[in-house]
């Protein structure tokens, strides 16, 4: 009986959330560097990877942003980062402490639906990850 390699496990669980999510755009798992591990966000195959790196590297940019003000305020640790905008919104937040993901959604969708579908695949990962 062969077995989903790593890779494999992560896309299904990613693309399993993002189906049941209405409005999810998609995934991007990413290193605390910046650099990409998965997407499930590939609007054209040319694209692809130049998109995986930038949003990998936005990604890990956030959390890194928003850790050091919680610091400086003392308000740490952080649970997630929202960003709502009138085209779209935006969570991210750590799997493990190396690794991070990113969920991004069209205006309509609900923002506890994404944050949930966040939580669903950080859990999920988490045990694959560390």
């Amino acid at each position: 009986m062969q077995t989903n390699s790593i890779d494999e496990r992560i896309e299904d669980i990613l693309e399993g959330i993002q189906k049941e999510t209405s409005g999810l755009l998609g995934f991007v798992l990413f290193t605390k560097d910046g650099f990409p591990v998965k997407s499930t966000l590939t609007h054209s195959r040319e694209s692809a990877i130049q998109e995986q790196e930038l949003f990998s590297a936005i990604g890990a940019g956030l959390i890194s942003l928003a850790e050091r003000t919680l610091s400086q305020i003392q308000m740490l640790p952080m649970d997630r980062l929202t960003i709502e905008s009138e085209k779209g919104n935006i969570v991210v937040e750590k799997i493990t402490p190396d690794v991070g993901i990113m969920a991004l959604a069209l205006p309509s969708t609900p923002l506890g639906m994404v944050r949930i579908a966040v939580k669903n695949a950080r859990d999920r990962l988490k045990t694959l990850l560390e």
